[in-house]
């Protein structure tokens, strides 16, 4: 399993003005972006069953957009397909 987050998921126009009608900042919801990522890894990393392997990338400075995801794809793609070897 791959993990991709972003530490300025939310670094979009405006993005104040929709949380703070939540009682939210931007900076406490990034990290906690980033803490429930590095829980969800840890969990899974520690499971009792099928252990599984699990890549977690923070990426400074990235947002939630497809620009980012494109940017952590291929050490995804990399790392999913380490063990097939060559064909």
């Amino acid at each position: 399993m791959a993990i991709g987050v972003g530490t300025a998921e939310l670094d979009f126009p405006n993005i104040e003005q929709w949380l703070a009608p939540k009682g939210l900042t931007r900076a406490e919801v990034e990290s906690g972006m980033v803490e429930m990522a590095q829980s969800l890894a840890s969990n899974l990393k520690g499971a009792y069953i099928n252990h599984p392997k699990v890549l977690l990338v923070l990426e400074p400075k990235a947002n939630h957009s497809s620009v980012f995801w494109a940017h952590r794809m291929p050490e995804a793609i990399k790392f999913f397909f380490a063990d097939s070897g060559s064909r």
